[in-house]
C-alpha cells in the first residue's frame, strides 16, 4: 500500500503555504505546526554530509557523531486533535531523546524531550535524499520507525507513513482502530540529526588576523565583534572581545580556547567600556581597573581580584564550556569579602554570578545556577 492521491495532494499542498500535514481532514489553515520549503539562510545545512556516515565514519550507535550529523533514537509523541476516528490520530512529533540533555552533541543548546518543530528549522533530520542509493532502494539515511518495544515498522507497513524531516512530523495514514492505544504504534524513530553550522553561521566564521607588536586582531568577516589575543606574563593567554553584535551570532572558538556556549551570559551593551576576556591560564589575577566580563576558559580554575578594587567596579564570571560541575571556578577576594565569605565559586555547569563593590566589600548583584 502507498499514500492515496489525497494526502500526497494535502502534504505538497500544505507544505506550499507552510503548514504540515498532520490530520486529512484538516484545510491547511487548521493545521497548527509550520512546515518550510523556502531557503532561509539560518535554515541551509553549510557543511558536507557524507553519503554513508555508517560506512565511512562508523556511526552505528545512538550519540556517534562525526560533528556533522549525529545518530539518533528520538521519540514521538501523539499530536493532540489529529484523530480521523477513535483513537486513531495521523499526526505524531518527533523530539530529542529524553537523555539528550547528558549525551547530545548540541546538549548545551537544547535539552531532552525538545519538539524539532520548536526549533523552526535548526534542529532537522537529515533526509535520505544526502545519503548514497543502496541497490535495494534505501539509504544510511532513511529513519527507521519502531514501537515502544523496539519492534520495527517498515516503510512498506499498511499504516502508510511518512516523516517531515524539516518539521520533525510524522505522519501516519491509516492508522487501525484503536492505534493510539495499541502496544503496536509508532515510539521511536532511528534518524540522523544534522549538528553542523547553517548557512548564517558559515558566512560569519572566516576570520583574518593581522600581527602588530601589542596584540593580534582578529576581525571576524560579517561580524561587528573584534576579537583579539592578548599576550600577557601574569594573566596567560586573554581572548578579548569587544562590544558590538550579540555573541550568539558568532560562531564557537576553538584551537586552544575549547567550545563555548555563547549566550551563556549577554554581552555587554553598544558603547559600553566592558568587554570580554576568555582565559586559559589556570589562575588569573585581576588589576585595579578591570571591569571586564569574564567567560572561563579550559583550565582556568581560579581568579584573584586586586586588593584595591575601584568603587562600582562590576565583574561577572561564567563558565563557558560547561565543566563548573566537575572542575569549580573560584573567585578569591584578596583580602575583600565576597558576601560575607572569602571567595565565591562557579560551581554549576554554565553557571555564573556577577560582583559589585561598594567600597567596602563585593556585593553578589546577579547569580544564573
Amino acid at each position: 500500500m502507498a499514500l492515496n492521491d489525497l494526502n500526497k495532494n494535502a502534504i505538497a499542498f500544505k507544505r506550499l503555504v507552510g503548514k504540515t500535514h498532520t490530520n486529512q481532514n484538516f484545510a491547511y489553515n487548521e493545521e497548527s505546526v509550520t512546515s518550510n520549503v523556502q531557503m532561509a539562510y539560518t535554515t541551509v545545512f553549510a557543511q558536507p554530509i557524507l553519503p554513508e556516515p555508517a560506512t565511512t565514519s562508523g556511526l552505528t550507535n545512538p550519540y556517534d557523531t562525526d560533528g556533522i550529523v549525529e545518530l539518533l533514537k528520538f521519540e514521538v509523541s501523539i499530536i493532540p486533535d489529529t484523530q480521523i476516528g477513535t483513537n486513531q490520530s495521523q499526526g505524531y512529533a518527533i523530539k530529542l531523546p529524553s537523555d539528550y540533555s547528558t549525551f547530545g552533541a548540541l546538549k548545551a543548546i537544547y535539552s531532552g524531550g525538545t519538539f524539532l518543530n520548536s526549533a523552526l528549522g535548526r534542529l532537522q533530520i537529515v533526509p535520505a535524499l544526502y545519503g548514497k542509493l543502496q541497490p535495494d532502494g534505501s539509504t544510511e539515511y532513511d529513519p527507521l520507525l519502531a514501537t515502544s518495544a523496539d519492534v520495527p515498522i517498515t516503510k512498506f507497513d499498511p499504516i502508510n507513513w511518512i516523516i517531515d524531516t524539516y518539521s520533525g512530523i510524522l505522519f501516519v495514514q491509516t492508522p487501525p482502530a484503536g492505534y493510539d492505544v495499541s502496544a503496536t504504534k509508532p515510539a521511536y524513530v532511528t534518524a540522523f540529526l544534522y549538528v553542523g553550522q547553517y548557512l548564517n553561521d558559515a558566512l560569519t566564521s572566516g576570520v583574518t588576523a593581522t600581527v602588530n607588536v601589542d596584540n593580534i586582531t582578529i576581525a571576524q568577516s560579517g561580524v561587528t565583534n573584534n576579537l583579539y589575543v592578548i599576550p600577557d606574563s601574569i594573566d596567560g593567554t586573554r581572548l578579548k572581545i569587544s562590544t558590538g553584535s550579540p555573541l550568539a551570532d558568532a560562531p564557537l572558538l576553538a584551537d586552544g580556547f575549547g567550545s563555548f556556549k555563547y549566550g551563556a551570559i549577554a554581552p555587554p551593551p553598544s558603547g559600553s567600556s566592558k568587554s570580554i576576556i576568555i582565559s586559559t591560564a589556570p589562575n588569573v589575577n585581576l588589576t585595579t581597573g578591570d571591569t571586564y566580563t569574564l567567560f572561563v576558559a579550559s583550565g582556568t580554575t581560579g581568579f584573584t581580584l586586586s586588593s584595591t578594587p575601584q568603587i562600582g567596579t562590576e565583574l561577572t564570571f561564567a563558565d563557558g564550556i560547561g565543566n563548573a560541575n566537575t572542575t569549580p571556578i573560584t573567585v578569591f577576594g584578596n583580602g575583600k569579602s565576597i558576601n560575607g565569605d572569602t571567595y565565591a565559586l562557579v560551581n554549576t555547569n554554565f553557571g555564573s554570578f556577577t560582583i559589585n563593590y561598594n567600597g567596602f566589600f563585593w556585593n553578589v548583584t546577579g547569580f544564573t545556577p
